[in-house]
């Protein structure tokens, strides 16, 4: 399904595969107790002030829960895929 594919913008190499897009089909089954895992995940850094579905670690977060990637490998993506990855996320919650 393309809705849920996110297309980077600089391919990466991580642990010797190559990655041009990344896909987020698991986010139509992600359930509330993901999203439970999410918050205690992300809470021991984003203040109860921010709103952390707008996070880039929030948006980091669900993606690994949803695909088959871990957390480094989001961390390893360019800055600009990295913001694209916010915005996909969001968008998601948002929409």
């Amino acid at each position: 399904m393309s809705d849920y594919v996110l297309k980077l913008k600089k391919p990466m190499i991580f642990e010797g595969t190559e990655y041009k897009e990344i896909d987020f089909s698991g986010l139509e089954t992600l359930n509330t107790r993901q999203l439970k895992e999410a918050d205690k995940m992300v809470s021991r850094n984003v203040t109860s002030l921010t709103m952390k579905e707008v996070t880039l670690e929030y948006a980091c977060i669900i993606a690994y829960l949803v695909t088959n990637l871990p957390l480094e490998f989001f961390d390893g993506l360019g800055a600009q895929d990295g913001v694209a990855l916010r915005i996909f996320i969001m968008n998601y919650f948002f929409e």
